[in-house]
């Protein structure tokens, strides 16, 4: 009797010690777990897109559509323009790259104020990127001394270019703005009464 016992209680241990479902059960769940990559299938998407499939176009097209956070992102051709400047501004020098990159963010913090509208954020980037561009050209500029003439005649026209579209973007943030600013006030402002005008 206690052989029996002891025999049944072993099997229980051993049935204790297997995941639930059993073998087979287990190794389903840990391949449902890996599952496919998606990254690895969307960057294959890409491929076959940039290819001319059509078939892949429409479904990266879709996807695009219910993730909108992509495209806006993949899409941000400012971000996209001030990295380029950062890279060409800094190089490998991780510590100038990331302080570029915090200087830009409070400069455009600084100009946008609290509440800009599309138009005024959509300057403020344009400042952003003539601004490091401005910096770049003066940068190259100040080393002008280490080429030819014409070279050096041709970075600093370079810079003075760069300068003129840094000032005419920074003229056309100033300039909306106090449109705006006139825009809020009435041209002729509503008056309850006016000393000297009798009424009809």
């Amino acid at each position: 009797m206690k052989k029996s016992v002891s025999k049944g209680r072993g099997k229980k241990d051993r049935a204790d010690e297997q995941p639930a479902g059993g073998t087979g059960s287990a190794n389903g769940a840990e391949g449902a777990g890996a599952g496919p990559d998606r990254h690895a299938l969307f960057l294959r998407l890409i491929e076959r897109a940039n290819g001319g499939d059509q078939d892949a176009l429409r479904h990266l097209g879709a996807f695009l559509d219910q993730n909108p956070w992509l495209w806006q992102r993949a899409g941000d051709l400012t971000a996209a323009t001030e990295s380029a400047w950062v890279n060409l501004l800094a190089g490998q020098n991780a510590l100038a790259s990331e302080s570029i990159k915090r200087r830009v963010a409070g400069l455009k913090r600084e100009l946008e104020g609290e509440q800009p509208t599309r138009l005024e954020a959509l300057l403020v980037e344009q400042i952003a990127v003539t601004w490091l561009a401005c910096k770049h050209a003066e940068q190259k500029a100040a080393c002008a001394a280490t080429g030819s003439p014409a070279q050096d005649a041709f970075k600093l026209k370079r810079a003075e270019s760069a300068q003129k579209r840094f000032n005419n973007a920074i003229k056309t943030l100033a300039l909306l703005r106090s449109v705006k600013r006139a825009g809020l006030v009435p041209a002729n402002q509503m008056r309850l009464h006016e000393p000297g005008k009798k009424l009809a």
